[in-house]
This record gives structure tokens, sequence and C-alpha cells, in this order.
């Protein structure tokens, strides 16, 4: 990736700000959006997001949860960071960034995977190394994919997971 010299963080209106559609994660907990706007309400938003520039707008890069929320809780402006990264750039370190938190889903989890691994130059041994898992567990992640479509609508509703397939009661 390209060395960024000095980063600034600017104050970006709402309205400018869209959420990347490269990012496999799709579903937020609702409850848990409304607690952050609650917190951003009271205290601002504490760490900056994360944003490319593309056609006078800016896609956020990191931090769709806050964005979600400042909307929620009905701020203006939010802080954010510009980075100069491009589309693969911005797939590998959303990926990343998304297996490190506890909450990504793993059929979105699975999702990112499969879209970075047919991008020239990944494979599953390479995203591997790049999460720090085993080349076995993202193979195994995205075999989620071959899931059937109302099974994967099961797994998406959280009636199964991905180590048992046997439903929730």
């Amino acid at each position: 990736m390209k060395e960024q010299s000095a980063t600034k963080v600017l104050s970006i209106p709402l309205k400018d700000l869209k959420q990347s559609p490269l990012n496999p994660r799709k579903h937020f907990d609702q409850k848990k959006i409304d607690d952050l706007a609650a917190s951003i309400k009271e205290k601002g938003i504490l760490q900056p997001l994360v944003a490319r520039q593309l056609n006078g707008k800016y896609e956020v890069v990191f931090g769709g949860r806050r964005l979600k929320a400042a909307e929620v809780a009905g701020i203006s402006k939010a802080p954010v960071m510009l980075k100069d990264i491009n589309d693969i750039e911005v797939m590998e370190l959303q990926i990343i960034e998304n297996s490190q938190r506890e909450d990504i889903h793993p059929f979105e989890e699975a999702e990112g995977y499969f879209t970075l691994a047919r991008k020239p130059g990944y494979n599953t041994a390479k995203i591997a190394d790049r999460i720090g898992r085993s080349e076995k567990y993202v193979y195994d992640r995205i075999r989620l994919l071959s899931l059937v479509k109302r099974a994967q609508e099961l797994f998406l509703a959280d009636k199964f997971t991905a180590g048992r397939t046997e439903e929730h009661t």
C-alpha cells in the first residue's frame, strides 16, 4: 500500500458521506446503532471515520456504524480522515478490519473473502496471511456461500451457526 503523508482530519457534512458499497458488512444491530447514537449525541464522534474522495463525495471506508449512528443522532458533520486508496486496497482493509470484529456475521465475512479471492494476486492463502487466520478458516468461510438460498436466509437470521446445522430453539 502507498505511504500516506500527514493525514488531516476534516469536518465533513454527513450529506456528503456515503457508505462504501465494497464493504461486505451489510447488517448492523439497530440496538447497537441506537446506543452509539446516544453516545454520539452526548460526547460526539470520538474516532474519525476514514474515507476516500470519489466524484466530489466521500466514500466511508471505515466507520460505517459511526456514520449510521451519527445520522440517527441528528448531527450534521463528522470528523473524517481522508485516504488515497484504490478499490482493491479498500476491500482488503475492510476485510481485515471486519475480521477483527466479534460481531461480523460469518456469511458477510465469507462474501468479503470470496470477492477478494477473485481479484488478481489474491487467493485463500494470501487472504489468510493478511487477516492472521489459517487458510482452512478462510476456505471454510467461503464454503458457506454454497448454501442454498433458503439456508443462507436462515443462516443470516441466526437460525444456525457456522459450527452447527441444527436450528436454535
